[in-house]
């Protein structure tokens, strides 16, 4: 009762991004049971421009990062991957230059770790707030056709 509590207590504009960041990282996740990571940023795409219209106007991409993770916890399962996807997707229709990149790293003798994150794309600065420390970046998604 007390998130719910929490939840009325936040301004209506706070309220509107939180649910449309759980929607997106609810379509992320299951989209990336069923399709390839470029058709899930495509739909991700397609969403973010039909919500664009009902969102804050321009909203911070620190509270669209907020809101991603805040909204993650209740998407199970929601790995760095699906945060990435719809913090991207949000932040560029909220007009952002962001891009999606997709980094390895070494785990033990044999092993590969991998990490997500979103970098603004004209600076690549790390916009989501993730620690990429030590993961080498091997793939970017930029711009809506890439």
């Amino acid at each position: 009762m007390s998130r719910l509590r929490a939840f009325l207590g936040w301004s209506p504009d706070d309220r509107r991004l939180w649910l449309t960041a759980l929607l997106f990282g609810g379509t992320a996740r299951l989209g990336l049971c069923l399709l390839p990571v470029r058709r899930v940023r495509g739909v991700l795409r397609r969403l973010a421009g039909l919500a664009a219209s009902r969102l804050p106007p321009r909203a911070t991409p620190g509270r669209v990062v907020w809101a991603v993770a805040s909204a993650s916890r209740y998407v199970p399962r929601a790995t760095c991957l699906v945060r990435a996807l719809a913090a991207e997707a949000l932040l560029i229709g909220q007009g952002y230059p962001v891009r999606l990149c997709i980094g390895v790293t070494r785990e033990g003798e044999n092993g590969l770790g991998a990490h997500a994150w979103v970098e603004d794309a004209a600076t690549s600065a790390v916009v989501d707030q993730t620690d990429r420390a030590g993961y080498e970046r091997i793939l970017a998604f930029e711009g809506p056709g890439s």
